[in-house]
C-alpha cells in the first residue's frame, strides 16, 4: 500500500451471521464492529439463554454445534469443541458451555470480557442461532424471556434483545 501498488479497505459487513448474533458479538469484542448482511429466516433465529435442565430438548430439537471454552469447562457429557479450534467453522445452529468469566458477562454484559478474542470466535460460529446454557434463566437489559416451541413441549428461555 505504502509503494501505492495495492489499496487495503475494511469491510465490517458479514455474510456469515444475523443482525442478533452480529450484535451480541459487538458487545462480547467492541473493537471492531460488524453488521450483518444476511437476511434469511429459518423460524429459530438469535441469541438464547437455555437451562441446563431443557438442553438435552434443545440439543435434541437443533442439533447445534457445541462449543467449550476448554476441556475444564461442563458439557454435562455431550462431545464439544473447545472454541480455539471452533476458528473457522460455520454451523447454522451452536449451543455454548460457558465458563466462569462468560457466564458472569452473560449476567453483566457492560463489563468487558477481559480477553476477548476466543469468546468473540465461538460467539460467530453460527449462522442462525447461538445459545448458551445456563443454571438458571434470568432478565437483564440484555435478555428477556421467552418460550421456544421444542416439539409438542414448549421450554421457557431467554432471548438476547440488546
Amino acid at each position: 500500500e505504502s509503494e501505492k501498488l495495492i489499496s487495503i479497505s475494511k469491510n465490517n459487513n458479514s455474510r456469515r451471521f444475523n443482525k442478533q448474533i452480529a450484535r451480541f458479538a459487538n458487545l462480547v469484542y467492541p473493537r471492531e464492529e460488524v453488521e450483518s448482511i444476511v437476511k434469511k429466516k429459518t423460524g429459530h433465529d438469535g441469541v438464547f439463554l437455555v437451562s441446563v435442565a431443557d438442553v438435552h430438548d434443545y440439543i435434541e430439537q437443533y442439533s447445534p454445534e457445541i462449543l467449550r471454552y476448554d476441556r475444564k469447562t461442563y458439557t454435562l457429557g455431550y462431545h464439544a469443541i473447545n472454541f480455539g479450534i471452533s476458528k473457522g467453522i460455520t454451523r447454522d445452529r451452536v449451543l455454548i458451555f460457558p465458563n466462569k468469566p462468560l457466564s458472569q458477562f452473560l449476567k453483566d454484559m457492560d463489563k468487558p470480557l477481559s480477553s476477548p478474542a476466543k469468546y468473540y470466535i465461538a460467539s460467530t460460529r453460527a449462522r442462525y442461532s447461538l445459545a448458551f446454557v445456563v443454571n438458571e434463566l434470568f432478565e437483564n437489559r440484555y435478555f428477556s424471556f421467552c418460550d421456544l416451541q421444542i416439539g409438542e413441549k414448549t421450554i421457557k428461555a431467554s432471548m438476547f434483545i440488546g
